[in-house]
């Protein structure tokens, strides 16, 4: 019977040391996503402001390209006009200006086009980081919810763990106090 309690003792004792390692892993666990969360959140915040700046600065471009295509298609209207008055010999300077401008103005119509082009491909950028931040959020919801029950199941593991510690404690109590003395009961 000696030998028997002894060796079941050990084992109780050992299976603490690993509840409380347990534990502390937990710990070390549950602060590192308390981390994870910050992050996440401040993360999340920045990303939303730099959205809601980036579409305010499209739809300041948008209406800025818009006036400008009018203004140009003015001037172009204005320059053919002009280029049509200046059909004689005198008139071949005011000709060569005339198609100056308009290549200018050309080119700044096709400058206008790439910019459209630049900012639809802003908005599909957008998107796609909206798309990775909820994707990054999704994530992390779900490593919070498997630690949460991770730190359930150690909880749970180390309360059976105190009940045996509990139940031994009183077996050990009911020992002759010639064995206790004989292995060093009472200074557990």
């Amino acid at each position: 019977m000696t030998d028997g309690n002894v060796v079941e003792f050990e084992t109780v004792h050992r299976r603490f040391e690993e509840a409380v390692e347990a534990l502390k892993q937990l710990s070390e666990l549950m602060g590192g996503l308390r981390d994870a969360e910050k992050v996440k959140e401040r993360t999340a915040a920045a990303i939303s402001d730099a959205s809601d700046h980036l579409r305010d600065t499209s739809a300041t471009l948008t209406s800025y390209c818009e006036l400008l295509r009018s203004a140009l298609d003015t001037t172009l209207e204005a320059l053919q006009s002009a280029e049509n008055l200046a059909t004689g010999a005198e008139l071949t300077a005011i000709r060569t200006e005339v198609t100056f401008n308009r290549a200018v103005l050309t080119r700044l119509v096709d400058n206008d086009n790439s910019l459209d082009r630049k900012l639809a491909d802003l908005a599909n950028r957008q998107s796609t980081i909206t798309d990775t931040v909820d994707a990054i959020r999704n994530k992390l919801d779900g490593d919070l919810s498997q630690a949460q029950q991770s730190r359930d199941d150690a909880l749970s593991e180390l309360t059976e763990t105190k009940n045996r510690l509990d139940r031994l404690e009183t077996r050990l109590s009911g020992l002759p106090p010639k064995i206790r003395r004989k292995y060093d009961l009472d200074n557990l």
